[in-house]
């Protein structure tokens, strides 16, 4: 049975098994599926997560407290970045806008 899973017929690769009732395919899958959801969550595990285009209001803890239900975490920081508009005049130039970007922990 063995030799002829993954061949190709037609252009086609086929399966071939055992037949397997609907309890023992779906136990198969189920176990197939968890392994799967713990090799990613063992590759994200200690990984850094950067939020974008939080609301002003949004502190430490409430980060915190909002991304605990995914799991455990180590450390919470929210950074307010400012950037400051200035207008750098030459005299027979035209003026340059230069940005300056300051990261600030909350």
């Amino acid at each position: 049975m063995d030799q002829f899973n993954d061949k190709e017929v037609d252009g086609h690769i086929i399966y071939v098994g055992r037949a397997q009732k609907k309890a023992e395919r779906h136990a198969e899958l189920k176990e197939k599926f968890e392994r799967l959801k713990m090799e990613r969550i063992n590759r994200y595990q200690g990984v850094n997560l950067y939020v974008k285009n939080l609301d002003d209001t949004i502190d430490d803890e409430m980060l915190r407290k909002e991304f605990s239900q995914f799991g455990t975490i180590t450390s919470a920081k929210v950074f307010i970045i400012s950037v400051i508009i200035s207008v750098i005049d030459y005299e027979c130039e035209p003026p340059v806008l230069t940005y300056q970007l300051n990261a600030e922990p909350v």
